[in-house]
């Protein structure tokens, strides 16, 4: 997760000459994302005060990359889950692998995505429930995050959590969804456009989210 946060950091601070127009966000593994180290939650940030300045720098990483210029996609290769839930809602779109079973693994490789918070006593720190009730109806976000049902790949194209599902190339099937942008000849007025989407954020919801994460922590 550090690594991410750097990784985007560093983007943002770049020029807009140094700085890409599209982005995919993945991990190496069969994992996404787990979320919080919770050794490191429990030894360090073990406080509401400390949960907080950990909520802070996170959801500013996040929120400045949805409030850039610069156009993102999640290639969702495996499990997302707890903060890496939040991960999800970060980019503007969604790949989702639903991988086929083979002879050696009857069930295949279990990717999903689960909104755990609830589950665990506290809730969204990093402005996941601000943004999936951006992408999502009402009614489908607070059952996800107050239930922590596990969404598979299929009820996440359902929903509109994620934008494609496919059995193999994710990264391929993401590449696919950047290219239309890539392949514009005013990168500058994709650049504006976007910034504009991305500013369109709920600000209330925010506040109430980061007030209730507060309230919250530590688990």
């Amino acid at each position: 997760m550090g690594q991410w946060v750097d990784h985007i950091d560093s983007l943002l601070e770049a020029s807009v000459e140094q700085r890409p127009l599209g982005l995919i966000l993945r991990a190496e593994g069969d994992v996404f994302c787990s979320g919080a180290d919770l050794s490191l939650v429990k030894e360090v940030v073990n406080t509401p005060e400390r949960g907080m300045e950990m909520q802070c720098m996170m959801r500013a990483t996040f929120d400045s990359l949805r409030q850039s210029d610069i156009v993102s996609v999640a290639s969702i290769q495996g499990p997302a889950v707890g903060g890496g839930s939040e991960v999800v809602t970060v980019p503007d779109f969604r790949v989702m692998l639903d991988p086929v079973p083979t002879s050696e693994s009857k069930k295949g490789l279990a990717v999903f995505i689960q909104f755990l918070h609830a589950k665990l006593g506290t809730s969204p720190g990093w402005g996941g429930a601000t943004r999936l009730c951006e992408i999502l109806r009402r009614q489908d976000a607070l059952r996800l995050l107050a239930t922590s049902e596990r969404v598979s790949p299929s009820e996440a194209l359902r929903i509109g959590l994620v934008d494609r599902v496919v059995t193999s190339e994710v990264d391929e099937a993401a590449m696919d969804l950047l290219n239309p942008f890539l392949a514009m000849e005013h990168v500058g007025s994709v650049r504006a456009v976007k910034r504009i989407v991305g500013g369109c954020d709920a600000i209330n919801r925010r506040e109430v989210e980061r007030t209730m994460f507060g309230q919250r922590w530590p688990p």
